[in-house]
């Protein structure tokens, strides 16, 4: 087993998968492992970047259904689904 001292050194941690918690305290269950298996975790807080906001997974609708009050680029109505969130770049 390797030393677990080591285990505190940035290097030493693989980045797997990157998970942004809808809340604190958050209880997340990771079902991928096997029961058999060993994995350990690493908790990083840090503060969000101040240029970008974060867009949450969900649905909207997008377009007009209005073909003479909006340019041709804008219609039909269209829903959109976004699977996962995402920071977007922020100018104001």
């Amino acid at each position: 087993m390797k030393d677990l001292a080591q285990t505190n050194t940035p290097s030493a941690w693989r980045c797997l998968e990157f998970l942004q918690l809808p809340a604190s305290p958050y209880l997340w269950t990771d079902k991928s492992v096997p029961a058999t298996s060993q994995r350990f975790y690493r908790v990083v807080i840090f503060a969000a970047p101040t240029n970008m906001v974060f867009i949450p997974p969900g649905t909207f609708r997008m377009g007009s259904t209005d073909l003479y009050s909006f340019p041709p680029w804008e219609t039909p109505l269209t829903s959109v689904l976004i699977s996962r969130g995402f920071g977007w770049g922020s100018t104001r």
